[in-house]
């Protein structure tokens, strides 16, 4: 039987496009929208989907961020749940994803992960995002690593990763020990292990 993960919807750019009236990027896409654009993912997982939120990184408080918290620790302490990935604006993820590298005690994986591209822009990176990191949440490699960021193909710990650049798809960088593995051809594959959990 396939594994389960769930994905919680959280907002951030993986879920906005330009509106043209205000030629701005807004939260317009809904969960089945986005998860409709992840193609083959049912050959892989069953996935489960959770609204959250529909905010935009900056718009994500402490408060917002031991709400999901609570959320994510209830989801993954079910029996029938194999990881969770979070969706999340990319201003503030790599703080949530410390926070819950912090307060979740669970060998299961814990992934977040958003998009530096809108659905309205070419090379719309949240579908890739999201395609690696349901194949990072299935992955036996990944059991015992905390919680974890996958963007751009690239798997960093939470405890270690930094938003480098506003505009690269690869802003998700672990600046001192660099990244702990990667997702080539729907596997993962790990390059070291988490220096401190």
């Amino acid at each position: 039987m396939k594994p389960k993960v769930a994905i919680i919807f959280n907002g951030g750019t993986i879920s906005m496009s330009v509106d043209p009236r205000i030629g701005a990027a807004i939260p317009s896409l809904s969960n089945d929208e986005i998860m409709s654009l992840v193609t083959n993912i049912d050959k892989f997982a069953i996935i489960e989907s959770i609204d959250f939120s529909h905010l935009p990184g900056p718009h994500i408080t402490p408060k917002k961020m031991m709400e999901l918290q609570r959320l994510v620790l209830k989801t993954i302490e079910r029996g029938d749940i194999t990881g969770v990935i979070i969706t999340h604006g990319t201003d503030t993820l790599e703080e949530t994803a410390y926070l819950l590298d912090l307060t979740l005690n669970t060998p299961k994986p814990v992934i977040v992960t958003g998009a530096m591209r809108n659905s309205s822009e070419l090379g719309y990176d949240g579908p890739s995002n999201l395609a690696a990191s349901v194949c990072t949440a299935i992955s036996p490699e990944v059991i015992n690593k905390g919680v974890l960021i996958v963007m751009n193909n690239t798997v960093n710990a939470a405890s270690e990763a930094t938003k480098t650049n506003t505009l690269s798809l690869d802003t998700f960088k672990s600046l001192e020990f660099g990244a702990i593995g990667i997702v080539d051809n729907d596997i993962v594959i790990l390059h070291r292990n988490v220096i401190n959990r």
